[in-house]
């Protein structure tokens, strides 16, 4: 080690003390700007809070006996490779994932822990191993609403050209569209009785590359539709139960009614409440279909079987049977709605088969699907080569070319 990388050394060890003079932050920030890589995983890792937070999440480790040391691996990583960035790196996310830190000795490799194990978005570096992976263009995160409305006599509303204010009118009920994109169903009391007793029904689309779809429905409901799913409902809800049906994720906020009680049917599993919040993930590729309550009651029947769920439960339904999961992390299922990926020891399939949905691309497996897991709370707000860092640091070779993504291999 030469004398530069000493003397940084020691600048970082007084900078997490806090005794630097203002003229050594500015040498400090001179040196780090030779390495941006290095200069993001230091500041990230010198937040005492983010390592408290990140260590408190590993069961029986023991924070304070190993806080100085995790920090000393931490920074010699970085001190050792301050002045170069490797072409491969390895991005560890099983549970003794500090063993396997101390082989991931690079600046790259660090900024990813930091990320994925400390749950803090930040952003992925620019720059790529050089010759690893090819990218003709990148795909940039949604930037609008492509919604469609498909109305009862078969005309489609392109709601991303459509104005603000009325759009259409059925059944007594006018369509309005919100400066904020919103979608209100508004009742007119006096319409005719013809109308109010018609059942008619719209479908809302919301196509994959398309950003999150907000709706209020008639009975003042409120409901968000995740990409790459559909909702079907009645313009006018009348009768003893409102019913609708969707594919693909969408969260509800019902609006409370004892005398019609709101079923969700879901390809043969109906959700039943009266008024209250939940999410619905229905994606036929997960192959699972998940009821998650985060305020209210909610009953999940399937098949004569029923499961009546409290707040922070989950009903799961796979093949026809209904499963009940008493612990749910509702951050995670709700990161699509707030604006962010949610990835929690989970396999390349799964990371990509959300990531496709968001940008709209088509995921193609070029051989043996390489093994690994990934952890992580990236922005939705991300271009597509910023995500694809996820895989990319850990050995993944790709290529992304007319909105095609090929997995190559695992290195």
């Amino acid at each position: 080690m030469n004398e530069q990388i000493f003397h940084l050394t020691d600048l970082v060890k007084r900078k997490i003390r806090g005794e630097l003079t203002e003229s050594e932050h500015h040498e400090l920030d001179s040196l780090l700007n030779k390495s941006a890589l290095a200069r993001e995983a230091i500041e990230q890792l010198s937040n005492e809070l983010i390592l408290k937070e990140g260590l408190e999440k590993l069961n029986g480790y023991d924070l304070e006996k190993n806080r100085a040391y995790l920090k000393q691996i931490l920074y010699d990583r970085i001190l050792a490779a301050s002045e170069h960035v490797p072409k491969e790196v390895v991005m560890p996310v099983k549970r003794l994932w500090w063993r396997r830190m101390t082989i991931a000795a690079t600046v790259a490799g660090v900024l990813l822990l930091a990320h994925f194990l400390f749950n803090k978005e930040s952003q992925y570096p620019a720059s790529k191993p050089a010759g690893s992976n090819h990218m003709v263009q990148d795909v940039p995160a949604p930037d609008k609403n492509r919604a469609q409305i498909k109305l009862s006599d078969g005309s489609i509303l392109y709601l991303d050209n459509a104005g603000n204010g009325s759009v259409a009118e059925q059944a007594g009920v006018e369509i309005i569209k919100m400066a904020d994109g919103r979608i209100e169903y508004i009742v007119d009391d006096g319409a005719s009785s013809e109308a109010v007793t018609a059942l008619v029904y719209n479908t809302l689309e919301n196509p994959n590359g398309s950003k999150v779809i907000d709706m209020q429905l008639a009975d003042g409901s409120h409901v968000w539709l995740n990409a790459g799913s559909s909702l079907r409902y009645p313009v006018r809800f009348s009768g003893q139960q409102r019913k609708v049906l969707i594919t693909g994720e969408a969260y509800f906020e019902v609006s409370k009614n004892e005398k019609a009680p709101f079923v969700v049917d879901v390809n043969g599993t109906s959700i039943q409440v009266l008024g209250t919040h939940f999410n619905v993930n229905a994606y036929q590729e997960e192959g699972v279909v998940r009821t998650t309550l985060l305020e209210g009651a909610v009953k999940v029947s399937r098949n004569g079987a029923e499961l009546k769920l409290v707040p922070g439960e989950q009903a799961a339904e796979k093949n026809g049977v209904l499963t009940a999961v008493k612990e749910v992390n509702l951050e995670q299922v709700m990161a699509w709605k707030n604006g962010s990926f949610y990835f929690d020891d989970v396999d390349i399939e799964t990371v990509l088969r959300e990531v496709a949905r968001w940008y709209d691309i088509e995921v193609v497996y070029a051989g043996k699907i390489p093994e690994g897991h990934y952890r992580g709370k990236p922005s939705r707000s991300l271009s597509l080569t910023q995500i694809l860092k996820v895989i990319e640091y850990s050995g993944v070779k790709f290529k992304l070319e007319d909105k095609k993504l090929t997995i190559l291999s695992n290195g």
